[in-house]
Formats: structure tokens, sequence, C-alpha cells
């Protein structure tokens, strides 16, 4: 079953948005539902900007072999 972002945001977006870390959600197939405001600072993204992109692009170029 895969998660639609809005369903996800109605049951966890409070949560998700006032944790201090860095967080995000993802599909089975590793696309970004969901993610926190610091998330995207993080990663170095606007607001929604990582919403859809693959998990795998957020991984550090030496440990996306051991990832997969």
């Amino acid at each position: 079953m895969r998660r639609d972002a809005g369903i996800l945001e109605t049951y966890v977006g409070d949560l998700l948005h006032a944790m201090p870390d860095a967080c995000f959600m993802a599909d089975p197939d590793g696309r970004i539902v969901l993610a926190n405001a610091f998330a995207e600072s993080l990663f170095g993204y606007a607001n929604l900007g990582l919403r859809g992109k693959d998990i795998a692009e957020l991984i550090p170029e030496r440990f996306r072999g051991a990832h997969a």
C-alpha cells in the first residue's frame, strides 16, 4: 500500500514538524512522502523540496552501495 502525503500529514504532521531532529517518511519504494523543515534545511532543500525524492539521493556516495 502506498502512503499518501496528505493522509500522513493529517496523522503525524504536527508530531513530525515538532521534532528537533531531521525526520522524514518514505514509501515502500524509498520515495520521501513527508519531511520536516529541519530535514529540508539540513539537506539544502526549500519547503516541500524533499517530497518525491529517492532517499538514496540523501545518502553520501561512499555509502550508497551498502544501502542498496
